[in-house]
């Protein structure tokens, strides 16, 4: 059962976000709470932010310190960088989290954020 009310209000998120949140408040949220907006489709940003809002905010990789991890079928990736030249593939089963802040003004602007 709480996988069943884990996924409801993740997609209760990503759908009043996608409806609701601008881009431009979606990636000021994201990076309120430390993570690196996705880049590339508006989805994945759409989805990192849903994740972000039921989940926590995600701390950094613990093996590059990057904060851009994403969601994969496997667990959370890093895409960060070990070195110049070499990229962390870090997958995550169970990356540690902390509670998401959102700014007075974003709550006012949207609603749904005093949930959070």
């Amino acid at each position: 059962m709480r996988i069943e009310n884990q996924s409801k209000r993740l997609f209760k998120f990503r759908d009043l976000v996608a409806d609701q949140m601008h881009k431009k408040d979606i990636a000021n949220l994201l990076e309120y709470n430390n993570q690196e907006p996705a880049t590339g489709d508006s989805e994945r940003m759409l989805n990192q932010l849903a994740d972000m809002l039921t989940f926590g905010s995600l701390l950094p990789c613990p093996q590059c310190k990057s904060r851009e991890i994403l969601f994969s079928k496997s667990g959370y990736l890093c895409n960060g960088q070990l070195t110049e030249w070499t990229k962390c593939s870090n997958i995550l089963k169970d990356p540690e989290r902390k509670p998401v802040k959102v700014p007075k003004s974003l709550k006012e602007k949207y609603g749904f954020l005093s949930e959070i």
